[in-house]
């Protein structure tokens, strides 16, 4: 049976729809607010400004509370898999383009690109040794020594089947890498 309604009564139906939407839309705008003030909390909580001042080892390329970048780096041609930090301070990055990059850590330029693997670089960590190390798609793990702005291959390492993924130095100076394979044990480094 259908209800029939007659012009007040459904002004009042439309008044009463429009007053429902608004409330709806107020309430989540209260949401909205209350998540960015606990986010901002929750950042003035663990101090993150101080976080950052204390760790002069670490250059953060993105200011956390303000959401801006600091410096962009774009000397890659590709994606950007991995980035890290050398003993030295400089910030050094392996890409889909297939090189490492090293950047000046002031003015955040490339002081030096490697461009040793034929594949994708996943993963760059640099050794207690001083020795930089870099895997890739290409199924190897390659040394590399690094003095300012030149560099050396050391040794290149195959013991994969397929691409290496990640590289980790283990506290008895051990080179530790997995990848979709089976291979061999790392040697001593």
């Amino acid at each position: 049976m259908s209800k029939l309604y007659s012009v007040d009564s459904q002004y009042q139906l439309n008044q009463i729809i429009r007053k429902k939407d608004e409330k709806i839309k107020e309430l989540k705008t209260q949401l909205m607010n209350y998540n960015i003030e606990s986010y901002n909390k929750k950042a003035e909580e663990t101090n993150i400004d101080n976080i950052q001042k204390k760790n002069d080892n670490l250059y953060n390329d993105f200011n956390i509370k303000l959401k801006n970048p600091i410096h962009k780096l774009n000397a890659h041609t590709a994606c950007v898999y991995c980035l890290s930090t050398m003993n030295d301070g400089r910030l050094v990055s392996g890409s889909s383009d297939k090189s490492i990059i090293i950047y000046n850590k002031e003015t955040y330029q490339p002081d030096l690109i490697i461009k040793e693997h034929s594949g994708e670089v996943y993963c760059i960590i640099q050794l207690s040794s001083g020795i930089l190390a870099s895997c890739s798609e290409d199924k190897s793990i390659k040394l590399f020594n690094i003095k300012g702005k030149e560099y050396e291959v050391l040794q290149t390492l195959n013991y994969h089947t397929s691409s290496v993924y990640k590289i980790i130095e283990l506290k008895n100076k051990t080179l530790a890498s997995c990848s979709g394979s089976f291979g061999q044990s790392a040697p001593q480094l």
